[in-house]
């Protein structure tokens, strides 16, 4: 590894590369990098070690630059190699390639065809560390050419999916794009990233290790031979680890934090390290036979030599597919504590359906509710109410379509055929049926007071005591403690939410949607660099959240760094998921900051459009293009906009409070709007 001297370096520049960021400059901490990329053979000894799965069908020559590999396993392989090794931020790639001028290749400032493999100067890879001529100025070979190489920053493609950046273009990459500063973004997967390799860095001062608790765990995504069965593997995953996060003793990594290590290694003493634990469950689900559902197998490992503790095999024939994950967790929970305590052994009692195909109907919609998107959400109804009418008594399915009724009613999204109002009655139709089942049901007094904000928009009335009932029932429920917050936030008591916030990731760390929320209170008390961290951090956990994009566009919006504020808006907004208009609005506050009023005004004239014509907007979507017609100085159209928003209430009047509203605060019409929406 070379030495990179903490200092100043410019990065970005030129409009290079999808999505392209503006040239700022960093101050970087002392860090090491490799001098060459990443090879054949030092992979092989790494894949022979760990006995993770192979990235090539043929093996390539021992000397060549190891492509192919996931950046998941580009992340694990790193951290195996040495302690506190990692991929390298894409701000410190490009400095180990630019250097503290910021040239525009390692060399210097022009193209000069033979320093690097790039170009097409050879017909394929050439050995890794051979690209001398063009060493950077730390000594590092191959920044240009050769391969493509990830680095850690995440962003969306062009297309919108989740991946993340990679940097210096491989043997075949036209000069034009064979820049230090172009980027371009992958997604995770091998089929892509034939010309992908990487190279690894770490700090200068790491950080020591800490030893894994002796009781913690980590479920990792059972495999499958079949995508057809995926949604089978995934859901016992998710029930395993919902139903072992409930025994206090057990501390259990969140799916969320398991996700991103998904297949990249079979290594438990490195998976051990990565996830921080001393005990893993893995398992698999085979191709079901007709008619029956497919067998599974579990089995436990103690990670830090990955012997064997406990196994078993459910065959459809002796086991139904409802009642394994209780099973798996009993087993699991008895093998890492001891004899279960009565309370422990009453956590883990719940009646599973009678029926094997409503279980299979509740998974699929479990894995359709996870996407968050409004076809899906509303294909996950349909399959839970498909599980009811094969089981009318089983209360997690009907919690489920409360819960999916209430996310249609909370974006503002469109259910086909149904008002706002039948989606609200609906809605609590499904909560008080599962509650006149199980009136201890935590999710249906979730789902409950999570409706009852909607009917009772300014009061709230009856949504703390049914979060509270929720959270009695199941103390060690994430989102339960996640949704008080979100109550708390509205209401405007920031200090109570930021708390309920922090009791939400004390039990499930990797929720990005909860560290969005943190950031949301942190920008609110214009702490601007701390709201970008909580963003950075919700990011890193899921490169597609463009709400986080969103908050960080914020935050560096307001710190003055008006070429990252683009950046990020921009993504938000190409994304095009629920805050595609707020991503937008923020661009048109930094086109505003930059002068270019044309540009802002046919921007914010579009979206005011865009949102009219959806008959009724959401609240969200209403409130961010009111704050970019205000910095525009139309205050009479954003009054307008605001005050065709139904309902009136805390939700509304949170976003009310936003500085961008301070020019017509003074104003009777928007006093109006803020006096009829203040909670009571």
């Amino acid at each position: 590894m070379v030495l990179v001297p903490a200092g100043l370096y410019p990065v970005g520049g030129g409009g290079e590369g999808v999505p392209w960021r503006d040239s700022t400059t960093v101050q970087l901490d002392a860090y090491f990098i490799d001098s060459a990329e990443v090879g054949v053979a030092a992979y092989r000894r790494y894949l022979d070690a760990t006995r993770a799965r192979l990235p090539w069908t043929q093996p390539p020559p021992d000397q060549w630059p190891a492509t192919g590999v996931l950046w998941s396993e580009a992340s694990v392989y790193c951290a195996w190699r040495q302690r506190g090794g990692r991929l390298p931020s894409e701000d410190e790639w490009e400095a180990a390639a630019r250097g503290p001028h910021g040239f525009r290749y390692p060399w210097g400032n022009g193209w000069e065809r033979g320093r690097a493999n790039a170009d097409s100067l050879r017909d394929g890879f050439a050995p890794a560390g051979a690209g001398s001529p063009g060493r950077s100025w730390v000594g590092a070979v191959d920044l240009i050419g050769n391969a493509w190489e990830w680095t850690a920053a995440v962003a969306p493609d062009a297309r919108g999916q989740p991946g993340h950046v990679i940097k210096g273009g491989a043997f075949d990459t036209p000069s034009a794009n064979a820049t230090a500063a172009y980027r371009a973004v992958l997604p995770d997967r091998r089929a892509w990233l034939a010309h992908t390799g990487f190279r690894c860095a770490r700090s200068v001062v790491v950080a020591p290790e800490r030893a894994a608790a002796p009781t913690s765990v980590a479920v990792l995504y059972f495999e499958t031979p079949d995508t057809a069965t995926a949604y089978v593997a995934d859901g016992l995953t998710e029930a395993i680890i919902t139903s072992l996060g409930r025994v206090e003793r057990l501390s259990v990594k969140s799916r969320n934090a398991v996700r991103r290590f998904r297949g990249a290694v079979d290594d438990p003493a490195t998976l051990g390290r990565a996830l921080g634990v001393a005990y893993l469950v893995s398992g698999s689900v085979g191709r079901p036979s007709r008619g029956q559902s497919p067998a599974v197998t579990v089995e436990l490992l103690r990670a830090a030599d990955g012997m064997h503790v406990w196994g078993s095999q459910y065959e459809s024939r002796d086991t139904a597919l409802q009642t394994i994950p209780q099973a798996v967790a009993r087993a699991v929970a008895t093998v890492i504590t001891g004899a279960l305590r009565p309370v422990e052994r009453t956590a883990l009692a719940s009646r599973p359906p009678r029926d094997p195909g409503a279980y299979d109907r509740f998974l699929r919609a479990n894995y359709e509710l996870a996407q968050r998107t409004p076809r899906a959400v509303r294909r996950a109804i349909e399959q839970y109410e498909s599980a009811l009418r094969l089981d009318p008594g089983f209360t997690p399915a009907l919690a489920r379509v409360a819960v999916g009724y209430g996310l249609f009613l909370d974006w503002g999204w469109e259910y086909p055929g149904l008002s706002p109002e039948a989606m609200l009655s609906r809605g609590f139709d499904a909560a008080d049926r599962a509650l006149r089942q199980d009136s201890a049901s935590a999710d249906a007094w979730m789902a409950r007071g999570f409706l009852l904000s909607f009917r009772n928009p300014r009061t709230f009335a009856g949504v703390r005591e049914a979060l509270q009932r929720a959270l009695a029932l199941d103390p060690r429920n994430a989102e339960a403690h996640h949704q008080y917050g979100m109550a708390l936030l509205w209401l405007g008591r920031d200090s109570a939410a930021a708390d309920m916030y922090r009791r939400a990731l004390q039990l499930e760390p990797e929720r990005p949607i909860t560290l969005f929320n943190l950031g949301r209170v942190a920008a609110r008390e214009t702490r601007y660099a701390e709201a970008r961290r909580w963003a950075d951090s919700a990011l890193a956990i899921d490169p597609g959240a463009d709400y986080a994009y969103v908050l960080r566009a914020v935050a560096e919006f307001r710190l003055g760094n008006r070429a990252d504020a683009r950046a990020d808006a921009e993504t938000a907004a190409r994304l095009r998921a629920g805050f595609r208009v707020p991503g937008e609005a923020v661009l048109a506050l930094v086109e505003l900051q930059a002068a270019d009023t044309p540009a802002a005004r046919a921007r914010i004239e579009r979206l005011e459009r865009d949102i009219r014509s959806a008959g009724d907007q959401t609240i969200t979507d209403a409130a961010w293009v009111g704050r970019a017609l205000v910095a525009l100085r139309q205050s009479d159209r954003a009054l307008e906009l605001l005050e065709r928003v139904r309902p009136r209430g805390a939700r509304l009047w949170y976003y009310l409070r936003a500085p961008e509203f301070d020019a017509i605060r003074s104003n009777p019409r928007f006093g109006k709007l803020v006096a009829e929406s203040a909670p009571e």
